[in-house]
């Protein structure tokens, strides 16, 4: 006679599994607990990876933040020298350009020793004192000639001087003892600068 399966009844109890039956049911929940457990360590693991990567980038912005080394100071400048506001003024007095002195002669006792310079001045050869120049002669033995009375010279406003005095009267030299005498001419301009040259002996 064929046996016709039952349910049980609700409130009966379930009887217990074998442990064959209880097995995979633990390994299922053990390889869950597992798999979450890995899952929150990773998820762990990834935020203090994240945060040591922080750090990183902070060290790498402190690396940068730090203040450099002290540059050195700068050495002194060499003093300069003066410039050309210390610099002397150029000189304003007037200069000798050429001078010479000849000896003139006309066969007769009227020989003439003559002195010629040619002068210019910074301020312009028309500052010149046409008037102020004189001629001194030294002669061989280093006696001024003209020392009580200096030869009078005469400029132009171009800035020709000319002297002359007639031989063996005023001074004791002639036309055959002038080349041994040394003579200066000294010229001034009309703010009083002086401005002296030697003649050089050109002969009759």
């Amino acid at each position: 006679m064929r046996r016709i399966p039952t349910t049980p009844a609700l409130g009966a109890a379930t009887p217990p599994r074998s442990g064959a039956q209880a097995l995979p049911g633990l390994l299922g929940s053990a390889l869950m607990f597992a798999v979450l457990g890995l899952a929150g360590c990773g998820d762990k693991d990834g935020e203090e990876d994240s945060g040591g990567g922080e750090g990183a980038a902070e060290g790498a912005d402190g690396a940068d933040g730090d203040d450099g080394g002290e540059g050195t100071e700068g050495t002194d400048g060499a003093e300069g020298t003066d410039g050309a506001d210390g610099d002397d003024p150029p000189d304003p007095s007037p200069t000798v350009v050429e001078a010479t002195f000849l000896c003139s002669t006309s066969g007769s006792a009227d020989d003439a020793i003559i002195f010629q310079l040619t002068a210019d001045d910074p301020q312009g050869v028309d500052t010149l004192d046409t008037l102020a120049g004189h001629v001194n002669c030294v002669d061989a033995g280093g006696t001024d000639l003209m020392a009580s009375s200096p030869l009078p010279m005469v400029c132009s406003a171009e800035g020709m001087c000319t002297a002359s005095f007639s031989v063996n009267t005023t001074y004791p030299m002639d036309c055959s003892t002038a080349p041994d005498h040394t003579c200066t001419g000294t010229i001034y301009d009309d703010g009083g600068n002086a401005g002296t040259g030697t003649f050089t002996w050109a002969g009759r």
